[in-house]
């Protein structure tokens, strides 16, 4: 799931270091941008916009299992 990568990549250079409630919440500043008609219909596309996001060029199987419960709704 390539956007599930694309927002992995984001957690890991924007809140690694935070606690579960603080990924999910840089999650949820992507997703509603997808989401939004000011913003790209994609994560990728979202993300990579300049000055908005730090993209990492690694993550973790963690940030990674999170991108791809955001993305499919299934957070508890």
């Amino acid at each position: 799931m390539i956007a599930a990568t694309c927002l992995a990549l984001v957690l890991w250079s924007e809140a690694r270091g935070e606690s579960r409630l603080g990924q999910l919440l840089v999650a949820e500043v992507v997703v509603n941008r997808v989401l939004s008609d000011e913003f790209p219909d994609s994560v990728c596309e979202v993300v990579q916009q300049p000055g908005q996001f730090s993209v990492g060029s690694t993550t973790t199987d963690e940030l990674q299992q999170l991108a791809e419960s955001v993305l499919d709704d299934r957070v508890e």
